[in-house]
């Protein structure tokens, strides 16, 4: 399998298991609705969990996450 037909293969499940979180089904009655293997599924969503653990680990390809700063101003004379 190419780098391509690889990259292709990745983006079909990630669009799968985002559809598959949005649903509210479980993964047997997802997988039953779309003819996909229940072992399939429970591996990307792995997959992907696993891909969102090595995120935050500063990999260069990930939207950035902020979180709110308060700074109080100090009197200097």
């Amino acid at each position: 399998m190419t780098k391509a037909e690889l990259e292709e293969l990745r983006e079909l499940w990630r669009a799968r298991v985002t559809d598959f979180r949005a649903s509210g089904l479980t993964g047997a009655a997802w997988c039953a609705a779309h003819q996909v293997k229940e072992h399939q599924l429970r591996y990307w969503v792995g997959k992907f969990k696993a891909d969102t653990a090595h995120d935050s680990q500063g990999r260069d390809d990930v939207e950035p996450r902020f979180i709110p700063v308060r700074l109080d101003e100090f009197a200097t004379e």
